[in-house]
């Protein structure tokens, strides 16, 4: 995960986020609304979003939305002041990865990327196995195993 986009109209907190994605070694681009952010998406691919909740013009949700149906191995993580349970089961059923309660430190923000960097490294190993297997005939390429049971 190299490409990281950020989405918050709160200048301190994009510019926080950033600089700590920054200092982990990751490219940032940042955006300042919801608008912003999903015209940044149709652009360029992104391996993952941190994106606000409430943002003017285009939510975070709407964000989210739009990175799914773009690419929908994209990772997003919102996050947001004003979160509730019935806004966050409605965010991971559409797909969000997690959900930071603002404001955030810069260890819960590296543990949260952590996090979606080993599940991004999974899914890429399981899509790669599974297109190992497919594309071979071990189990039954030996007599042996043919002719068993």
């Amino acid at each position: 995960m190299d490409r990281i986009l950020i989405a918050d109209d709160e200048p301190l907190m994009r510019n926080f986020a950033a600089e700590t994605v920054r200092r982990l070694g990751k490219e940032v681009v940042t955006a300042v609304d919801g608008a912003d952010a999903i015209r940044k998406l149709e652009e360029e691919p992104f391996d993952l979003i941190l994106t606000d909740l409430m943002m003017p013009y285009h939510t975070g949700l709407d964000v989210l939305k739009a990175a799914k149906a773009r690419s929908p191995q994209t990772i997003v993580i919102l996050a947001t002041a004003f979160g509730s349970i019935e806004t966050a089961v409605e965010a991971m059923k559409l797909g969000a990865f997690n959900f930071l309660i603002k404001p955030f430190s810069p260890d819960a923000l590296e543990a949260a990327l952590e996090k979606a960097e080993e599940h991004s490294k999974l899914v890429k190993e399981n899509q790669f196995l599974r297109q190992e297997q497919i594309g071979s005939d071990f189990i039954a390429a030996s007599p042996a195993m043919r002719n068993y049971g």
